[in-house]
């Protein structure tokens, strides 16, 4: 039975109804017992199932599975409850466990199971999200790896970025709406220098007029880029 239980957890994960992997499992007499987050109180519910998902759950004890709500976790972001966002931000970090995809309108992490029903793309921008946390995981906490993992992610031409635009592309003809990449910045001299730095793409200048949703500073249309000011320059202006 428990192999069977991991078996609907790993494509649940894997559909974007359940965040993260690392899910707590114990045995309550007869019954095993797991503790997952998501990010809406209905996320389970059967009509967000992949053929994956239904599946494994097919292949349950006759008992199947039952959902308990818990309580509301904390986080970073909520769900995004827009009934129609115009844009997307692809954007994640080394803490984050939720959805690699953001609401340019109100900011909320983006249901997969909502944004993308029964598509492979949510299994390919999981995957892309497992490789950024890595990357920043090192880079935050590895002094010998520190100058690879922040080009990953901060130049324009490292296999992360191009992977990641990659998949903006995709998405963006999927759904007809437009995805944005986050490119991160670290360093920077000084904030009136850095609040001038243009996009890296094309070179035009890139100041977000929208209400600022963080930690997205810089936005370029045409490019379909995101960034931030150089974190080492916020810090020093606090």
């Amino acid at each position: 039975m428990y192999h069977q239980v991991m078996a609907v957890l790993a494509a649940l994960y894997r559909h974007g109804q359940i965040c993260g992997q690392d899910w707590p499992v114990h045995w309550e007499g007869l019954h095993l017992m797991a503790q997952v987050q998501t990010l809406e109180v209905d996320a389970l519910d059967a009509v967000y199932h992949s053929a994956e998902v239904r599946r494994a759950l097919a292949a349950l004890p006759p008992q199947g599975m039952a959902v308990q709500y818990l309580g509301e976790g904390a986080s970073e972001a909520m769900a995004c409850s827009c009934v129609h966002s115009s844009s997307f931000a692809l954007y994640t970090h080394f803490l984050h466990l939720g959805s690699p995809v953001r609401c340019l309108d109100c900011g909320g992490q983006v249901p997969l199971y909502r944004l993308l029903p029964g598509a492979l793309h949510s299994q390919v921008l999981l995957s892309w999200q497992s490789d950024y946390r890595a990357c920043d995981s090192l880079q935050m906490g590895c002094e010998l790896l520190e100058a690879e993992t922040t080009y990953q992610l901060a130049a324009l031409d490292s296999a992360l970025t191009r992977r990641g635009r990659a998949l903006c592309d995709a998405l963006t003809q999927q759904t007809g709406r437009p995805f944005y990449y986050y490119l991160y910045c670290h360093e920077g001299s000084d904030l009136e220098s850095e609040s001038r730095r243009p996009c890296p793409s094309c070179g035009q200048a890139w100041p977000r007029q929208r209400p600022r949703i963080a930690p997205f500073d810089f936005q370029c249309d045409p490019c379909r880029l995101l960034s931030n000011i150089a974190f080492e320059v916020g810090w020093m202006g606090q």
